[in-house]
């Protein structure tokens, strides 16, 4: 499921539920963190996409993020980021700005965005599983580390919450509150 929503003015967000956008990602390194994990925290287990763009000011901000959760009973929670060189791929949003050329990959140099979030989350509960950041896309002028972080902490708000009920209004509101911090 792939859902294209403009919050406001400023902001747009293109979603994708159980499957990731065409991305020819390559060259990926991997790195893996892992934290104390416990089987009774119940995240969303599956696949999701998020593209984002905020045009606060005179800036735009980009970023695309794919992540993938699977559930386990290792009481550990392990991160595998799997960071990208784009070989100039583009990749075509239909979010960002019209003036920024859109590449595919996340490369080395947004790793301590992951990381500093992730170590963040040691003070909340964490579930025993593997979270797989797959991969996603910059914007060759509209990125930034705030963008990444933005993108990453939005999605693990998603990935940890219970929206049965009106997952796409729920999803929304979140990503507007936070995209207004």
């Amino acid at each position: 499921m792939e859902e294209i929503w403009s919050l406001d003015a400023f902001r747009k967000v293109r979603i994708w539920i159980n499957e990731y956008p065409n991305v020819k990602q390559s060259e990926k390194s991997t790195y893996e963190i892992k934290y104390q994990g416990d089987k009774r925290i119940n995240w969303f287990n599956g696949i999701m996409c998020v593209e984002l763009f905020i045009a606060p000011r005179a800036a735009s901000n980009y970023a695309m993020l794919n992540m993938e959760f699977v559930k386990n009973d290792s009481n550990e929670f392990a991160i595998i980021y799997n960071i990208n060189k784009s070989d100039g791929l583009k990749f075509e949003s239909k979010v960002a700005s019209t003036n920024d050329e859109v590449l595919e990959g996340i490369s080395k140099e947004y790793l301590d965005c992951f990381t500093e979030l992730c170590n963040k989350m040691t003070d909340y509960k964490l579930p025993s599983g593997i979270l797989n950041i797959s991969g996603g896309a910059c914007g060759k002028i509209g990125t930034s580390a705030m963008t990444i972080r933005k993108v990453f902490d939005i999605m693990i708000k998603i990935f940890s919450s219970n929206y049965s009920d009106n997952f796409d209004d729920a999803v929304k509101d979140l990503i507007l509150v936070e995209c207004k911090k």
